[in-house]
């Protein structure tokens, strides 16, 4: 299903990430570091994933892009932005902050990958565990969570403000 078949180097912001082009159900993708000059194309991204509700605005993207403990990676096919998902380490744990597939692209196996890579990632960072939040609500991406190994350890409530519901937190325990 994903052939990676190229590697570049990029390091910015203190974390080093090996960007990369692979192969996924046919099509050619490619896996770059996000990078300020990316955000208008992550913003759209972002308003037709969570269509009409963005979690986040540019203030608080452009604040995410130049912390050094977090890595965001962008997901291209050709030169249209398909997929976001962001990573904050801390103290040998990780988080999640940010995960988003164009609904063109999703059930393909890509949110499952990139949720995989960022799990590989953590685990060369020395992280012992990997956490991130997920709408009450939101069973499509909670299932695909619990599929890879996450499990529910606390419920926050009206975590999500904007459309009061409350958020899990789940975790992910990384063996070494």
């Amino acid at each position: 299903m994903w052939k990676k078949f190229s590697q570049a180097f990029y390091s910015e912001h203190g974390l080093a990430f090996k960007a990369f082009t692979f192969k996924m159900n046919n099509h050619c993708l490619k896996i770059v570091p996000a990078q300020l000059s990316d955000l208008s194309k992550i913003l759209l991204l972002e308003s037709r994933v969570y269509q009409g509700y963005l979690p986040w605005n540019s203030t608080i993207f452009q604040a995410e892009l130049c912390k050094n403990d977090s890595l965001y990676l962008l997901v291209y096919k050709e030169t249209a932005l398909i997929a976001l998902a962001g990573i904050r380490l801390q103290d040998k744990e990780a988080h999640i902050t940010n995960l988003a597939v164009d609904p063109a692209w999703q059930n393909h196996g890509l949110g499952t990958y990139l949720i995989q890579l960022l799990s590989k990632f953590a685990k060369k960072q020395q992280c012992y565990l990997i956490s991130l939040e997920v709408r009450a609500d939101n069973e499509r991406a909670r299932l695909l969570y619990e599929s890879l190994g996450f499990r529910v350890r606390f419920v926050h409530a009206n975590y999500y403000q904007d459309v009061q519901q409350d958020g899990l937190g789940m975790i992910l325990e990384l063996r070494h």
